[in-house]
């Protein structure tokens, strides 16, 4: 057996394609492989609009499709289409290869791998393993410095050179900034706005993280952490409230301490939204001097 007649059995390609040549490039590692329809395959196809016979009507130029690899080696198929032609309606059409999948640059077992490994681990290292980048999906069309809403105009201008239209952009994949938000709308007002997922969550998390601080300090059940204790300071007999061994007169570190935490949460709290009827915030803890405990006073 031939090592094309064994690609053909290995590619299932049946008896309507055949392998016609095969090679190795030694300087760039890739497996290549050249297919062609036979005569049984002008026979079995029919015309997709009245089902009539069809007849060879020319040849598409030689597209390349990436296979799955042969011992580690990238392999590469190449095959001219034939195209037919209705001999009752005229119509012509491009006939479809057996490996053909989704993609223009893929077969559908490549998909099939390719789609294995994204469930199992990041696209990084997907890309990484299989040796693809994204630029075999999509093309960059246009790149300028700035972040301004200014960049959005530059692009209108090369996309119109390319005799595309402003209006017809239907979406928009961006950050959050609001110079772009201003300068998608006065240039492209019927461009729908999605927003990048990891701008999103980058911004959400600061915020939830600063609703639990409070919630903890408020003592909210749920919140991680119990309800503070009341905070005995020590004063002495017959000082006035108020009055302690701080700095400046004011109370002691605790003390102060413990009213400048309150003040700080009470400030926060006063940003959030207000809790649902029937339900209400736990109390702030009071400062209160030892002697309420039952304890002897002073020091």
């Amino acid at each position: 057996m031939t090592a094309e007649k064994l690609f053909q059995e290995w590619l299932g390609l049946g008896l309507n394609w055949e392998v016609v040549a095969s090679r190795f490039e030694r300087e760039s590692g890739i497996v290549s492989l050249e297919i062609r329809e036979t005569a049984r395959l002008r026979e079995s196809v029919r015309c997709l609009h009245d089902t009539g016979q069809v007849f060879c009507y020319d040849h598409t130029e030689s597209p390349t499709w990436r296979h799955l690899n042969v011992f580690q080696h990238r392999c590469a198929i190449t095959c001219r289409l034939p195209r037919g032609k209705c001999r009752q309606c005229g119509h012509a059409f491009r006939v479809r290869p057996p490996w053909e999948g989704l993609s223009t640059h893929f077969p559908k077992e490549f998909e099939a791998f390719a789609l294995l490994l994204m469930h199992a681990m990041p696209m990084s290292q997907v890309a990484g393993l299989v040796g693809e980048t994204d630029t075999r999906l999509w093309r960059m069309l246009f790149a300028t410095e700035g972040k301004n809403h200014g960049v959005w105009l530059k692009f209108i201008r090369a996309l119109e050179t390319h005799n595309g239209h402003r209006h017809a952009v239907r979406q928009v994949n961006m950050d959050m900034s609001p110079a772009y938000h201003k300068g998608v709308k006065e240039t492209c007002r019927n461009a729908q706005l999605v927003f990048d997922k990891f701008h999103v969550v980058m911004n959400v998390n600061p915020a939830v993280d600063q609703v639990r601080r409070v919630e903890v300090c408020l003592g909210a059940p749920g919140a991680g952490g119990a309800p503070p204790e009341p905070v005995a300071v020590a004063q002495e007999p017959g000082a006035p409230d108020g009055a302690g061994d701080g700095p400046d007169g004011r109370p002691g570190g605790e003390k102060s301490a413990h009213r400048q935490g309150v003040s700080d949460a009470a400030g926060v709290a006063g940003h959030l939204p207000q809790p649902h009827s029937g339900h209400s915030a736990a109390p702030l803890p009071r400062v209160v001097p030892v002697g309420a405990f039952g304890g002897p006073q002073g020091a």
